[in-house]
């Protein structure tokens, strides 16, 4: 479980199976995390993943803080977004003047994001579709083009001879 202190509040944060279920987390992640598409800069997919951290925060924040953070319809959500924005923002401003050792970065949403990952791959079935994921990878060979449709098809007459 991820633990998020700010404003001397403790939010203990954890995806049910529910969650990941009737959601499209998994899914933005993917896109998030992906190679970038043509005509996307490295700047683009940096906006994608700070514009999906609030949003993968309250879902986390759903399963321990459902009374704070719940919601039912958009515009709900859209209000609950509002209060998440504000959680990180204040989070920031708490870091903004922590000390950190050479070559570490001070916590941000970089940070909370990373962290939320760490989280989301802590789930069992999660870690074993990542292995998975990247056992099947490691067997294909890219390099290797199936050329079966370019292969000429003969037709063989009927009654005729071999």
């Amino acid at each position: 479980m991820y633990v998020l202190k700010v404003n001397g509040n403790t939010y203990k944060v954890a995806y049910s199976y529910k969650t990941l279920v009737f959601s499209d987390i998994l899914d933005r992640i993917q896109k998030v995390l992906g190679d970038a598409e043509e005509g996307e800069t490295v700047f683009s997919k940096m906006k994608d993943m700070l514009k999906f951290v609030p949003e993968l925060l309250l879902y986390g924040l759903q399963k321990n803080h459902k009374e704070q953070f719940g919601f039912e319809t958009e515009e709900e959500k859209a209000e609950q977004l509002d209060k998440v924005y504000d959680l990180i923002d204040d989070y920031e401003d708490e870091h903004s003047t922590d000390e950190v050792a050479e070559g570490e970065m001070k916590p941000d949403a970089f940070t909370i994001f990373s962290e939320l990952m760490l989280e989301l791959e802590s789930k069992g079935f999660l870690s074993r579709l990542s292995a998975q994921a990247d056992e099947s990878a490691e067997k294909v060979d890219a390099t290797v083009i199936p050329m079966d449709h370019q292969k000429k098809v003969t037709k063989k007459k009927v009654g005729a001879k071999a």
